[in-house]
């Protein structure tokens, strides 16, 4: 091989490697995913998942037809559940509710599981965080994953979170 075929390979393996941390590749650590956030905005509410396995009905235990009333107990939830927690995300958090319809801006309850990427701005890239990060106030950047209930707020899975600013 010649030197310049050689030499055109590493600019070709290298150019790849540029490209792949700039997409958010290994190389560089992990970046969001391609593409413009689903939701920018302010966390209004942070919840961690505490799973209920006492004082409460095993699922299949009631039948489905029965009389439903405030004094039934919840339901058990799955201790092996995938749920960190939910964030509730709102594009113009200071805006009321005024009337029957919702105010302008975007709402959304979005789950956290343990599959989500949970990133933090720090300088040019980004760093890895948890759920246990997020505190109300910060600015954050969400990709949803899976299917979007269309509710307001619209409730949605979380593929990724970015917090872009700390809570004020």
């Amino acid at each position: 091989m010649r030197p310049s075929a050689v030499r055109r390979g590493l600019v070709a393996v290298l150019a790849a490697a540029g490209l792949a941390t700039a997409c958010g590749g290994e190389a560089g650590g992990a970046g969001p995913p391609a593409g413009p956030p689903d939701l920018t905005g302010t966390l209004t509410s942070v919840t961690p998942f505490v799973p209920r396995t006492e004082d409460c009905v095993e699922v299949g235990q009631r039948p489905p037809d029965a009389a439903v009333s405030s004094d039934d107990g919840p339901f058990c939830t799955d201790p092996d559940s995938d749920v960190v927690g939910s964030i509730l995300v709102e594009e113009q958090p200071d805006r009321p509710m005024v009337g029957p319809r919702p105010p302008q801006g975007d709402k959304a309850a979005v789950t956290v599981a343990t599959g989500s990427q949970i990133l933090r701005h720090a300088g040019q890239g980004y760093v890895e965080a948890a759920f246990d990060a997020f505190e109300v106030g910060q600015v954050v950047e969400v990709w949803f994953s899976g299917p979007v209930a269309e509710s307001y707020p619209v409730q949605a899975g979380a593929k990724a979170v970015v917090i872009s600013e700390p809570a004020e």
